[in-house]
């Protein structure tokens, strides 16, 4: 008789129920308590509040989970959201727009003051931030076909799932997009893509796009339909099948090409939809200006920016300066900057496409900028540690760091610290307003120079 491997049952992980008080918030506003030695990490609590939670039985710091309330803190707000309770997307509605920055820039202050071993206060700007709700130019929004209920769900995926959980409005997205979970999964419903659809993608700069991602051939006759329903709401459709082939349903021969602008610097920026751009029009503009306001580019300066990207930053910067080299790990971003400098009269501007992830001591960019006076660096989430390292072994006078990670931040700027160079400004700027992410602009200055 033959003999089958029959895998043991996984051992379910034994849990432990405690009752907690939340001591204080974390940057990404995770609330933290104590147990004996071991630090817990709760999601959507506030400083003060008595929670029943469930940790798993391990040693060392532990994710719990919120079972019950005992005592909810004063300062918690009824989110306005209808879909807060279920939806994956913005979770940080109990707490007011003021406080959800407070908090965020108590935490940042704590961690930077731990990492970088400064005792003295910090010099706090104010934060940057939008009065809009609406903010988000740029999301994706996921696109389930369930079968049983033979309906469309569209939304962000769930809370602590993987599923959809299907919205009708979405507040935080830009007007033209708001009521898009509805309109297209009503749409859907008198199509016959079925599973085709897996995610959408929507962007507003000069015009709104909405790109829909589809894995199979949808036919002549849904396309039309689908296409109608977005002339009714002035956005232009695009479809993108599994070879990256991006085509107009309403134009085959039209060819992508998006812009926005920086209307206090007179600058335009062209963009591909695979290009990154700051979701949040009104704080992009706010943080291009305070870059300025802070490095004060002079005709003297040569500037050197780091992960560039569509030239953002550079642009603006070679309005004033002698020279600006930027320097972006995408080479696509690169030939579109290269395009825009030309686009925007400067010619005191040069792209180059290097990995600066890897010591580039010996690149020809770096070598021929013979008195780099100032640096703006924006890379992403892990940071450009290598990148700080040897900045700081020269004399650079300036250095401006904007981090979107506060944890990669204080391990990068301590390469600064360390070389002497002091923290003369820093600043909170809330792109992401009723979530959990922030970003830090921060100038460092050389000390002792000359």
């Amino acid at each position: 008789m033959a003999t089958f491997f029959n895998p043991e049952k996984s051992k379910q992980k034994k849990k432990k129920h405690l009752t907690l008080t939340v001591e204080k918030l974390d940057h990404e506003l995770q609330g933290i308590a104590r147990f004996q030695k071991q630090t817990v990490f709760l999601t959507g609590v506030l400083p003060s509040e008595v929670v029943q939670v469930e940790v798993p039985l391990k040693k060392g710091a532990v994710q719990g989970k919120v079972k019950k309330w005992v005592q909810r803190s004063e300062s918690r707000i009824e989110p306005w959201c209808p879909h807060n309770e279920s939806c994956g997307g913005c979770q940080t509605q109990y707490l007011s727009a003021d406080m959800q920055v407070n908090e965020k820039q108590t935490a940042i202050d704590s961690l930077l003051k731990h990492v970088l071993k400064i005792n003295d206060e910090l010099p706090w700007q104010d934060p940057l931030r939008s009065n809009e709700l609406s903010y988000r130019r740029r999301a994706r929004l996921g696109v389930w076909y369930d079968k049983a209920s033979r309906s469309y769900h569209v939304g962000f995926r769930a809370i602590g799932e993987k599923k959809i959980s299907p919205i009708k409005r979405c507040g935080v997205l830009v007007k033209p997009f708001q009521d898009l979970p509805l309109w297209l999964a009503e749409t859907l419903g008198h199509t016959k893509v079925r599973s085709a659809l897996t995610h959408v993608e929507m962007i507003h700069a000069d015009r709104a796009v909405l790109i829909l991602r589809h894995t199979d051939t949808v036919s002549f006759e849904d396309k039309a339909t689908i296409n109608e329903s977005a002339k009714q709401h002035d956005i232009e459709l695009w479809g993108l099948d599994n070879e990256n082939r991006l085509t107009c349903w309403n134009d085959p021969n039209s060819v992508l090409q998006l812009s926005y602008i920086l209307p206090d610097q007179g600058i335009i920026l062209f963009f591909e939809s695979s290009d990154f751009i700051q979701v949040n029009e009104l704080v992009n503009q706010k943080m291009v200006t305070q870059a300025l306001d802070w490095l004060q580019p002079n005709a003297d300066d040569q500037i050197l920016d780091l992960f560039s990207g569509v030239g953002n930053f550079s642009l603006p910067l070679a309005k004033s300066a002698k020279r600006v080299i930027a320097v972006e790990g995408m080479p696509e971003m690169v030939e579109k900057a290269s395009k825009n400098a030309g686009l925007n009269q400067l010619s005191n501007v040069s792209f180059y496409h290097d990995n600066l992830f890897e010591d580039f001591r010996k690149a020809k960019w770096y070598n021929e900028m013979t008195d780099i006076t100032k640096v703006l660096l924006d890379p992403a989430r892990a940071g450009a540690q290598l990148a700080c390292e040897i900045l700081s072994e020269g004399k650079i006078p300036h250095i401006l760091y904007v981090s979107c990670n506060p944890q990669t931040l204080a391990r990068d700027v301590t390469s600064f610290i360390n070389k002497k160079y002091r923290i003369k400004k820093l600043g909170i700027i809330d792109m992401f307003p009723h979530t959990s992410h922030i970003e830090t602009m921060v100038l460092f200055e050389k000390e002792n120079l000359g």
